[in-house]
């Protein structure tokens, strides 16, 4: 079975690469086909060049995700992607999508001061909630705050 893994964070984070290592791996040793997509760019790394990574990274997944021989997609949730929101929330209605949850965003994100990414993320909340999308939580707590979308 052909799995799309959709990693939307940068790798350059040596905790992030390796979380993203072993997800792989583990999806293989399930007898998965892994498709990744994932991007990379350092911290110190020019606006310009990080806008053109996401583009590339997002175009990628993007293909990946809708190829008729991808069976599965997991996708680590970002709300700056907004066409892969967007299309998985619809490809969940003839694939199945897992969509994880890492992060309370809504108050990370106001934490951070990032207004924008918030309201994104405000609004995947409601459209997720109508969509057949799976989602997985990397605590109990994330879970709990899942749920509270309306999700079960």
């Amino acid at each position: 079975m052909i799995l799309a893994y959709c990693f939307g964070a940068s790798r350059h984070h040596p905790g992030l690469n390796q979380k993203y290592l072993g997800q792989a791996e583990a999806f293989a040793q399930l007898g998965y086909t892994v498709r990744p997509q994932s991007f990379t760019f350092p911290s110190a790394a020019t606006p310009l060049t990080k806008l053109r990574h996401s583009l590339v990274y997002e175009l990628s997944a993007l293909w990946t995700l809708l190829r008729p021989s991808t069976q599965v997609a997991y996708i680590r949730y970002n709300p700056k992607f907004i066409a892969l929101n967007v299309v998985a929330a619809l490809a969940a209605f003839w694939k199945p999508i897992i969509l994880e949850h890492n992060i309370n965003l809504k108050n990370e994100l106001k934490t951070l001061k990032r207004p924008f990414e918030r309201i994104l993320h405000l609004i995947f909340t409601q459209v997720f909630a109508f969509s057949p999308l799976h989602h997985v939580a990397v605590t109990a707590e994330l879970s709990d705050m899942v749920q509270s979308w309306g999700i079960p």
